[in-house]
């Protein structure tokens, strides 16, 4: 007569595996030697191993009875049409099945696989084996009859397939685990289209800049983490607006295209021009801006408006002809007073129109110099002209 298999939850054992703090203890063929643990119910096993099972599971109650028996054809299509992969883990013969679909999500043939359930749990990335080691736990111990999670599975190519798992465990007339079932829907499509769309909503789509509503995000968001630092830095959090020189000519002669091919090439080079842990964002038509959070002073912003100045004073290819074009940028300072963080693009915004009042290709500074009731005082200071 086969031994069932006797699987103990050990805590703080000094020769568990990497994986989890589950192992088996006898004999060999247990659960998984990457996913051991308990098949008992509610209670805690400590030290010795746990008993197996006193009450084998009888045919009348092996499976709920909203279960078809196997072979009933009734729910066939739908299980098809389900598109999931089905598998089903016998806890006392540490078996699982698959079906036909499983192995296909994972690329694999069917004949390749052996019924041994690391063929699936050693294909789970590494960040996931901890919250699927929770969850089946879960459904062991018996803190719930069914869980749901998302997890991701290497497929045969090597890449990562993102699962919604989920899984429902049987009790015996011992209230103990003797089998968990469950399906694998595959999200990686899904996933990947709601990436898009969130990139698309927070990125302007002929630059791939970060938007209006995304540079306000980060803006909001910097502003409140300066707001929380006890003794913030000066200058604070610095803003350079950008505006083209004369776009409108550029879209009024060359037409629309013209105009979108200037814009990216202008992107690319204001790119060129930031760091990475600075945000560059397009703001519409043909303004742009800079947020730079950990300005060290006054002159690391101004150096940056230099530097955007001279990249922008190169001619442009566009249409096989010959552009040039300038620049006017404001700058402005989060002195970390009590001005919201809007008011500081607003600054900036500011500035720019003077720079351009001032003759244009140049940049201003916008300094909050006094408070009143009803007015800003604002003092203009333009850097050199490229």
């Amino acid at each position: 007569m086969t031994t069932s298999p006797r699987v103990a939850l050990l805590r703080g054992h000094p020769r568990r595996k990497s994986f989890a703090s589950l192992r088996v203890l006898a004999p060999a063929s247990g659960v998984p030697s990457a996913f051991a643990m308990s098949a008992r119910g509610p209670e805690t096993c400590t030290g010795g191993a746990c008993d197996p099972p006193h009450h084998m599971p009888t045919p009348e109650h092996s499976l709920p009875s909203s279960v078809p028996p196997p072979g009933d054809g009734r729910y066939a299509l739908a299980v098809e049409a389900a598109n999931d992969g089905l598998w089903d883990w016998d806890l006392h013969t540490n078996s699982m099945s698959f079906s036909s679909r499983w192995h296909a999500l994972m690329g694999l043939e069917a004949a390749s696989l052996s019924n041994d359930p690391d063929e699936w749990f050693r294909r789970v990335r590494s960040d996931d084996l901890a919250r699927l080691r929770v969850e089946v736990t879960h459904l062991l111990r018996g803190d719930a009859e069914s869980v749901e999670f998302d997890c991701a599975l290497l497929h045969r190519d090597g890449t990562p397939r993102l699962m919604i798992v989920r899984a429902r465990a049987l009790r015996d007339e011992a209230n103990q685990v003797y089998r968990i079932g469950g399906s694998l829907t595959d999200m990686t499509a899904q996933k990947a289209t709601e990436v898009r769309l969130r990139h698309h909503a927070l990125h302007d789509p002929l630059t791939s800049l970060p938007n209006r509503e995304l540079f306000h995000d980060r803006l909001r968001r910097a502003s409140e983490r300066r707001g929380l630092d006890a003794a913030p830095r000066p200058p604070g959090l610095g803003i350079l607006f950008i505006d083209i020189d004369g776009f409108k000519r550029v879209n009024d002669s060359l037409g629309h295209q013209a105009g979108d091919d200037l814009l990216f090439a202008v992107a690319d080079r204001l790119r060129d021009c930031v760091r990475a842990s600075d945000t560059l964002a397009r703001l519409g038509g043909d303004e742009f801006a800079v947020l730079i959070e950990d300005a060290t002073d006054l002159a690391q912003l101004t150096a940056l408006a230099d530097r955007m100045l001279g990249a922008l004073s190169r001619p442009f290819q566009v249409n096989g002809q010959e552009l040039t074009t300038t620049a006017s940028i404001g700058i402005a300072v989060d002195a970390g007073d009590s001005d919201p963080a809007r008011e500081v693009l607003r600054d900036a915004d500011t500035a720019m129109y003077r720079a351009k009042a001032l003759g244009r290709a140049r940049y201003e500074v916008f300094e909050i110099t006094a408070h009143s009731s009803s007015t800003d005082a604002a003092r203009g200071q333009h850097g050199s002209c490229v």
